[in-house]
């Protein structure tokens, strides 16, 4: 993923939502309000998406991770007071699947899902308006009132069933290793780099 900590930028699909000022705020729309990118898998395996967020006015957060075009789909809701499970969807038939809320510091929860996937994956964080939603195929879907929303900071999404620490990708080229302040082994300055 690129854009990790930049979810205004246009890598980051949206949909019934706006973010701004480090919220994802639903619309006042009877909508999925969700924010996601496309992310491809180098091969067939274990692909583990973790958010980090933290609420504000939505208690209820999911992830959505589709593979081969959605015909697979993994869907799980997570309540950030109790940083539970409360529900999840399926399509298809997702294998190795998995979720789970973990608290982190200053309110921040780490949310993740984990998927086995074979083609290009989807991955969404979205917002839901109750533990238990109604409507709820890939990322629940409810009216929203236009203020609402959960503070988001941070996205990962690596190979395996486990997340790790959050590491900052803020360009294209731009990776920083977690704990590290930047890393430019992999950055072409156009100075001194030659092959």
């Amino acid at each position: 993923l690129t854009y990790t900590e930049d979810f205004s930028n246009a890598v980051w699909d949206k949909s019934g939502i706006s973010f701004s000022g480090g919220v994802l705020t639903e619309s006042a729309t009877s909508a999925r309000h969700w924010c996601g990118v496309m992310a491809i898998p180098r091969t067939a395996s274990v692909v583990t998406v973790s958010f980090v967020v933290k609420k504000k006015d939505r208690r209820y957060c999911a992830i959505t991770l589709n593979d081969s075009g959605g015909t697979s789909r993994y869907s799980p809701v997570f309540d950030l007071d109790t940083l539970t499970v409360t529900a999840q969807n399926t399509t298809g038939s997702p294998a190795s699947t998995g979720a789970s809320a973990v608290a982190l510091t200053d309110g921040k929860v780490l949310i993740r899902a984990t998927m086995y996937a074979t083609q290009l994956t989807e991955a969404y964080v979205a917002l839901s308006d109750s533990g238990t939603p109604s409507t709820f195929v890939s990322t629940p879907t409810y009216s929203g009132d236009g203020t609402s929303g959960i503070y988001l900071y941070s996205a990962q999404m690596e190979l395996g069933a486990s997340a790790s620490s959050h590491q900052t990708v803020t360009a294209a080229y731009d990776i920083t290793e977690s704990g590290v302040a930047s890393v430019y082994t992999a950055y072409f300055d156009g100075v001194d780099d030659c092959l």
